[in-house]
């Protein structure tokens, strides 16, 4: 059985930012697309981290630039997080 989403249903995904601006910002234009489902929002990477496994989002939104740790050391415990998603 494939376990791909449906093509008209609305796509997964985490926002990790700590822009508070940015972060209403992209989640305002997120919601007008009506093609995202927002499961999460996280501020930090540690905030990332203690999402529900759950959740297993398809998508990734992730600052670079995060109040502790820079982004890109965050991809791979993620992906290891949410083994299905994408960044």
């Amino acid at each position: 059985m494939d376990s791909s989403p449906a093509i008209n249903s609305p796509i997964p995904l985490v926002l990790i930012e700590d822009n508070t601006g940015f972060k209403d910002a992209l989640i305002g234009h997120l919601g007008s697309a009506g093609n995202v489902r927002l499961l999460g929002v996280a501020h930090s990477g540690d905030e990332a981290l203690a999402l529900p496994v759950a959740l297993d989002p398809d998508i990734i939104v992730l600052d670079l630039h995060l109040p502790d740790q820079f982004g890109l050391q965050l991809i791979q415990p993620l992906l290891r997080h949410w083994p299905r998603a994408r960044g």
